[in-house]
């Protein structure tokens, strides 16, 4: 028999069950500040404290502290700022974010260890005798954080008011249902996040294993049973007898050619990705007002970010458009098979310990 229906009166919720009811926050919650500290305030022990930065770089906001995320500042805060503690069912919300989606992250304290909430964040207290757990998986979800995303200002920087966080509402059930809803999420979740932490192990393995087999074509040939002779260099060892070692600058000249208007595509050159379009990238670093002056890359072109060289921020391009005056471009004396082997060979060595292309053959 289907569930009975009632229509609960707010946009992001639409219909919900019948006993249900839906509050406005304000009602059910108590407000608290973080601490009026920054960043430097933050010690290696002490007392524990949970900043805005901390929430935001959890991959699953709105469940319990993890200890590695957890900084300290000094007891002196315990009897000056005992209003800015919070305890076992608080929430802890960042109150700014660089973008919207971020917006109405937040952390569940399930520690019986009271901490700090930091700078840039709000404590919510729940006033009444509702679940926990059954909140905390409510906090989570996109629907609810919809209300904060319609009403942030910004446009760097996103801010998120006590005012904003008031004027939203909950749905809460009866508490036996609130129960048997985060029982159920527990059990359920718990199974998710077991497969999660399997398909991570296994991706790795798979990553270990293309990087063997990547190493071992660039560097011995994909041939079993040739003759093999000393490299002469440390990190390579042996190669095929009939392949020969040459230096990088016998190979490549360094170019250094400009934009005279800027109109070319911006190009990234990152340790994790190669060289890609800016566009193409979820980057919220600052963009210079104009591309007047940046080097030309040409396809098929090594740019180099120089800054993270050391990390492998190095690829062979496939795409024309310019980069940072402070990268470093190189080119080919030569048309050569070359650049699809260098191309393989960078995406094997991005976090190799190379600090020139030069010292690369």
């Amino acid at each position: 028999m289907a569930r009975a229906m009632k229509d609960s009166g707010i946009e992001w919720i639409g219909e919900i069950p019948e006993g249900w009811k839906v509050y406005n926050i304000r009602h059910e919650f108590s407000f608290g500040k973080g601490l009026p500290i920054t960043k430097e305030d933050l010690r290696d022990s002490g007392e524990p404290v949970i900043s805005y930065g901390q929430i935001h770089s959890k991959i699953n906001t709105g469940t319990t502290i993890k200890p590695a995320l957890v900084r300290y500042v000094e007891g002196k805060y315990l009897d000056t700022h005992s209003d800015s503690l919070a305890h076992k069912g608080d929430l802890i919300v960042a109150d700014t974010s660089e973008d919207v989606a971020g917006c109405g992250n937040c952390i569940y304290v399930d520690t019986d260890v009271p901490v700090f909430a930091g700078y840039h964040t709000i404590i919510l207290r729940n006033k009444t005798n509702h679940d926990q757990r059954y909140l905390s998986y409510l906090f989570q979800t996109d629907a609810w954080r919809s209300q904060i995303r319609k009403q942030v200002t910004g446009v760097k920087l996103f801010s998120i008011s006590q005012k904003i966080l008031r004027s939203t509402s909950v749905i809460i059930p009866q508490y036996e249902e609130q129960q048997r809803i985060a029982d159920f999420l527990d059990a359920e979740c718990a199974q998710i996040d077991a497969v999660i932490e399997q398909t991570r192990a296994s991706i790795e393995e798979y990553k270990k294993l293309k990087q063997s087999v990547i190493t071992q074509a660039v560097t011995k040939g994909i041939r079993s049973g040739r003759k093999m002779k000393d490299s002469g260099v440390e990190w390579i060892d042996s190669i095929p007898e009939e392949w020969s070692m040459e230096r990088g600058k016998g190979l490549f000249i360094e170019v250094d050619n400009r934009s005279e208007d800027g109109t070319e595509e911006l190009l990234t050159v990152s340790q994790y990705t190669g060289i890609t379009p800016r566009s193409q990238k979820n980057v919220n670093m600052f963009e210079a007002e104009t591309l007047e002056g940046y080097k030309i890359c040409e396809v098929g072109d090594i740019a180099a970010n120089t800054m993270w060289l050391w990390a492998g921020a190095i690829g062979v391009s496939n795409y024309r458009g310019v980069i940072s005056p402070s990268y470093n471009i190189y080119r080919q004396k030569a048309i050569t098979m070359i650049q699809p082997i260098l191309t393989t060979f960078f995406e094997r060595h991005r976090l190799s310990s190379i600090t020139s292309p030069f010292q690369l053959v």
